[in-house]
């Protein structure tokens, strides 16, 4: 399988709240705490985290400065980047996307830049300085660019669901599988949680 994150799933969150229709940071909207999603109930702290892009920039040909690289084998520099969003009853959306950065050598086999991006819907317990987020993602083919590689998708999940336990300080956050197994940073607060993966190194 070559998505690297292996996950799980269950979660959810009660609660008699009033509806909200407030929409995820980096739509069309010039207002940061506005999303596309609209929720059945109230939403309380904005959606104004760091845009989890950003710790990418600079750094999409990580892989290729190792001392282990090799440029005669076709390898990408890879990262997993996660954006949710939640009401205060825990209804959860979000997005997860697979970001690969092809070297020179993969690029004359036939591979090039390219995401995998998946829909997220689920949702979320926040109990303190925790966060459980119980979610199922679905494959988005418009917004996945990866599928002009021959063969690529074929090894690629279309659907899964997962289950992350985020422990946060501040709002510093770091996402873990439900065994306890941690797999990235990033922030949260009581309504919106964003990850960024380290760099891999998938070869081809």
């Amino acid at each position: 399988m070559l998505r690297a994150l292996v996950v799980a799933s269950a979660w959810m969150f009660v609660g008699a709240c009033n509806g909200s229709d407030k929409t995820p940071a980096g739509d069309d909207d010039d207002d940061d705490d506005s999303t596309t999603y609209t929720f059945d109930c109230a939403v309380t702290e904005p959606f104004d985290l760091p845009d989890p892009f950003a710790p990418i920039a600079g750094n999409e040909h990580a892989c290729e400065s190792q001392p282990a690289y090799i440029d005669t084998v076709p390898t990408s520099t890879s990262y997993f980047v996660g954006e949710f969003h939640f009401d205060d009853c825990g209804n959860m959306k979000g997005r997860e996307t697979w970001l690969l950065h092809a070297n020179p050598r993969w690029v004359e086999l036939g591979g090039q830049d390219c995401q995998v991006a998946w829909d997220v819907d689920g949702s979320a317990v926040v109990t303190g300085g925790e966060i459980t987020m119980s979610l199922s993602a679905v494959l988005d083919a418009s917004d996945t660019t990866c599928d002009d590689i021959e063969d690529f998708m074929d090894f690629v999940d279309s659907t899964f669901n997962a289950t992350y336990d985020v422990a946060r300080s501040g709002s510093d956050a770091t996402f873990f599988f439900a065994g306890g197994s941690e797999f990235a940073t990033g922030q949260a607060n009581d309504n919106h949680a964003v990850y960024t993966t380290a760099f891999q190194c998938d070869l081809f």
